[in-house]
């Protein structure tokens, strides 16, 4: 199972609980691929893909932001099975 990261990069608030989830994503070595936008703002040394890409690549979403955000993620990848 690969998971899709992504979120509302504008809120400050969301980058300590992305960092704790990737942390434990990683300890329990499972993979992951995160939004290119989040690696910018987290200063993450992968690239990460393009929030366009992330629901053909994964297999279940975690969004970080508030109700918007959910709505806007849920919109995205509604044409996948993700």
């Amino acid at each position: 199972m690969i998971f899709g990261i992504t979120g509302n990069v504008d809120r400050e608030d969301i980058r300590e609980s992305v960092c704790q989830v990737l942390k434990r994503l990683e300890d329990k070595s499972v993979s992951y691929i995160i939004d290119s936008r989040f690696t910018k703002i987290l200063n993450l040394p992968d690239s990460g893909i393009a929030h366009e890409e992330l629901g053909a690549k994964s297999d279940m979403m975690l969004a970080f932001g508030g109700d918007g955000t959910l709505l806007y993620i849920a919109k995205s990848i509604g044409n996948f099975t993700t």
